[in-house]
């Protein structure tokens, strides 16, 4: 039995595969300057999601990492479940990881300290294994080196 999800992405300068694009009619796709479709994707609608590692998208996902040389990075997922759970999936090329926030805590302000964004945090610089819910150095593309 699954439950209601929407899914969102970060945002990077990769165009993906048509035969990606085809599969997953479910998904809204960023647009490219030359018209392709890119990153970020986002749910047209929630779909059920039975809340496995094996999830199709996620496979697609990693799929194109590994057929696409020049997409040299992870991508980051968020899930946002009809519970109101949220769940963070990290699609690398030999891993799918996912990792939930183990409690809440009311603030007055946006203070998501992990991502670096917030009160001029410092990021750590990119690993070849980065950890998932923790922000690594920002992604460089290979049309803005």
């Amino acid at each position: 039995m699954g439950f209601r999800t929407v899914v969102i992405s970060e945002d990077l300068p990769y165009a993906l595969p048509t035969w990606f694009v085809e599969a997953h009619p479910e998904l809204h796709f960023g647009n490219g300057v030359d018209g392709s479709s890119r990153l970020p994707i986002a749910s047209r609608f929630e779909r059920k999601f039975y809340g496995s590692k094996d999830d199709p998208l996620f496979l697609d996902l990693q799929r194109v990492l590994n057929e696409t040389a020049s997409w040299r990075h992870h991508v980051e997922l968020i899930l946002f479940h009809e519970c109101g759970g949220i769940t963070k999936v990290l699609v690398t090329r030999d891993r799918i990881r996912m990792a939930e926030p183990t409690g809440w805590s009311e603030v007055d302000e946006i203070e998501h300290w992990f991502c670096g964004c917030s009160f001029d945090t410092q990021i750590e610089p990119a690993r070849s294994e980065p950890e998932i819910g923790k922000a690594v150095s920002p992604q460089v593309g290979p049309d803005e080196e």
